[in-house]
């Protein structure tokens, strides 16, 4: 059974050797490496040409800066698996990872999409954090239940029930073939994985998420150069609710109606965070206010007696300085 890496890169010199290096150690060997460079600045493109050699199948694809949807558009119509895994170019995994999930698919070959839980790896600190995905078979309608918890289940936290992201999951050929021909048509490019999800979703049939987490390092770089944010990102904003809106209302994307105020909670939050860990807090309450962050927060249904919601609740109504300098002490410090 051969399986297709797809792994976009762009100016990841320093960070693409040991996810390369991960995938020479693999115990599993029937698999293909898809590596797309678009168009890295650095010495991305020489860094992977290093290894084409070592590999049994690599085809090392180098374009123009086009963006991550139309890397990994260009990536999947470059393979030839049966089924295809994502991995980020400045993420690694375990020796075991492709295997673990060869193993799955052996003894449950109706899935379309087989996902498992990962591991958050701080760079700074050298730590690493387990994200467990609560077990579960859904068939058909039952998919609609892992939309409507894709970002939110019952607290202003990530949903462990299939996760956002792309890459802690294996898909059959087939069904990223029915995202890619949407990916193609209409291209975002702003929020992506979330989109590529939510594809996932409506085109699936028969989805396994595993109690087991696989071995994909998920690396948190800490360090980055200073942010600031002004309306743009507000309009960023608006227009991520108007593309949802679209395919919504063309019958192309089933999504539940609070989605985009779930999305909006986690836009803004990302930004948040990032001002507040530069403990620029006056920037971080105009972003609040302009945002409508408090409006979406009200149509979400989560438990709002949880003190990490209510807390939430109370920075995003009032736009505390004061709160601001809680959060940045006790979570970002």
């Amino acid at each position: 059974m051969l399986i297709s890496v797809i792994i976009p890169a762009y100016n990841l010199e320093t960070k693409i050797k040991r996810t390369l290096e991960s995938l020479l150690a693999q115990t599993y060997k029937e698999f293909e490496v898809i590596l797309v460079n678009d168009g890295s600045l650095d010495n991305t493109l020489e860094a992977a040409e290093h290894y084409k050699s070592l590999f049994n199948s690599f085809r090392l694809i180098n374009q123009n800066n086009s963006g991550l949807v139309r890397s990994l558009c260009k990536g999947f119509l470059s393979s030839s698996g049966e089924y295809i895994l994502f991995l980020d170019g400045d993420d690694y995994v375990g020796k075991d990872f492709i295997n673990n999930f060869v193993n799955e698919i052996k003894s449950n070959k109706e899935s379309d999409i087989i996902a498992a839980g990962f591991y958050y790896h701080y760079m700074k600190s050298d730590t690493l954090k387990k994200f467990p995905l609560k077990h579960g078979v859904y068939n058909n309608s039952e998919i609609l239940y892992l939309e409507k918890t894709l970002l939110i289940k019952n607290s202003f936290s990530s949903s462990n029930t299939f996760f956002v992201a792309r890459r802690n999951k294996i898909y059959k050929r087939t069904l990223v073939g029915k995202i890619i021909s949407i990916y193609e048509k209409y291209p975002f490019f702003e929020g992506e994985d979330t989109y590529f999800s939510l594809l996932a979703l409506n085109f699936a049939k028969h989805i396994s998420v595993l109690e087991k987490t696989n071995s994909y390092y998920y690396c948190i770089y800490e360090t980055r150069k200073p942010q600031s944010f002004d309306d743009d990102e507000i309009n960023n904003l608006n227009n991520i609710g108007l593309f949802y809106s679209k395919l919504k209302k063309e019958g192309t994307l089933l999504i539940h109606d609070n989605f985009f105020d779930e999305y909006a909670f986690f836009f803004v939050l990302r930004k948040i965070t990032v001002l507040l860990s530069e403990k620029k807090f006056g920037e971080a309450k105009i972003f609040l206010r302009k945002s409508r962050l408090y409006s979406h927060i009200k149509k979400i249904k989560v438990n709002l007696m949880k003190p990490k919601n209510i807390f939430w609740l109370f920075l995003v109504r009032f736009r505390s300085v004061f709160l601001m300098k809680i959060y940045f002490y006790t979570k970002l410090r």
